[in-house]
């Protein structure tokens, strides 16, 4: 690393943390569930942070939300299910998830239920005023 680089904090990227995000070759739900929790992270964000959205990815989002068991991994995929709203699952997924009535996963849940058109703004409102009044602090 240069001295310049030094001087102004320009660390090299880690080599792991570059691969993931820029060339996440995951093939199937098993190898994808065999990343670790921040490779996963990274590999949602970078799916769903894609100019083209390739809707065969709504699998691994898919099992994000619904089984992976680390919350950062579950708030990225919610925060990017909008980019699937193609995809012919997506609103079972959603409501069973709105059926939960899960408030970890709030406000994500409420704000993607409100991007996909799947919860009015009342509704929403009223969803945020409840988790907000029954969790504790």
């Amino acid at each position: 690393m240069s001295f310049l680089k030094k001087l102004l904090g320009l660390n090299e990227p880690d080599v792991n943390t570059a691969f993931v995000s820029e060339h996440i070759q995951v093939k199937s739900i098993r190898e994808f569930a065999g990343l670790s929790e921040e490779q996963r992270l990274l590999a949602i964000i970078f799916m769903g942070d894609k100019i083209e959205i390739d809707m065969q990815d709504f699998e691994y989002f898919k099992f994000a939300i619904l089984y992976d068991h680390n919350i950062h991994v579950k708030l990225a995929a919610l925060k990017r299910i909008h980019c699937y709203k193609e995809h012919p699952e997506l609103n079972m997924v959603m409501l069973k998830l709105k059926e939960n009535n899960n408030p970890n996963l709030e406000p994500y849940l409420s704000l993607a239920l409100q991007r996909l058109g799947i919860a009015s703004e009342a509704e929403i409102k009223n969803r945020l005023n409840y988790y907000k009044k029954n969790t504790p602090a």
